[in-house]
């Protein structure tokens, strides 16, 4: 009852958030944003074991509700920095989860390998768009980049024996975050997109959400 509770004000809260973010009052999203990792996260802990928790999840995602904090300023370079740093370490972290679990289910599919090819256009794409002028943001932005690709790497080989919806459901959840990156390196370095905060949340909260639901189908079929 209460992981249902927890995922439905999780899409409730994601829902207004980009809500009010397109309708203008930016402020009141200050309310709802801070609230949504943190019921993803009891979502996650109510749906497993707890001594199968995987903590390197739960920081992930906390370091990812801290970069959310800082992309409410998406104007300012320094918040910009900042939060770009925050979502790098939690894709660290979540790349610690998942070479744990690919050491516990090893082996390998040929297969796999045409799973790269969307993400290393969308990386080619994203780095060509932002060429030049490396500066410090850029620079962040790229390793922003590169940390959610490997991320993605790492999630198709996690299960490597699995071709079950956990599997897929991990990789739409990765690349999706890249997709993500599209929008935010555009926006920031070439030309204004409209609604870009509020596309940005919706693609990445439902990402999220796809790849703690991957999380939680694979360690109860453990």
């Amino acid at each position: 009852m209460e992981n249902f509770l927890f995922l439905s004000l999780y899409f409730i809260f994601a829902l207004l958030t980009i809500l009010v973010v397109l309708i203008g009052r930016q402020r009141i999203q200050y309310i709802f944003k801070p609230l949504l990792i943190p019921l993803l996260i009891m979502y996650y802990i109510f749906n497993v074991p707890l001594l199968e928790v995987n903590w390197f999840i739960v920081a992930g995602l906390t370091c990812g509700l801290v970069g959310n904090v800082f992309f409410m300023h998406l104007e300012e370079d320094e918040m910009f920095y900042h939060g770009v740093l925050a979502h790098i370490l939690g894709y660290g972290f979540y790349i610690f989860a998942f070479f744990g679990y690919f050491v516990e289910f090893p082996g390998f599919h040929l297969w796999k390998l045409l799973l790269f090819l969307p993400g290393l256009l969308i990386v080619v794409f994203i780095l060509y768009q932002i060429r030049g002028d490396y500066e410090i943001v850029k620079l962040a932005m790229i390793g922003y980049i590169l940390g959610v690709f490997i991320m993605y790497i790492f999630s198709i080989f996690f299960l490597p024996t699995s071709q079950g919806g956990d599997f897929w459901l991990l990789w739409l959840g990765t690349i999706l975050l890249l997709l993500s990156s599209i929008i935010i390196a555009i926006n920031k370095f070439r030309k204004d997109i409209p609604h870009t905060e509020a596309l940005f949340l919706g693609i990445y909260y439902l990402a999220q959400f796809f790849i703690i639901e991957a999380i939680i189908i694979t360690t109860l079929m453990a």
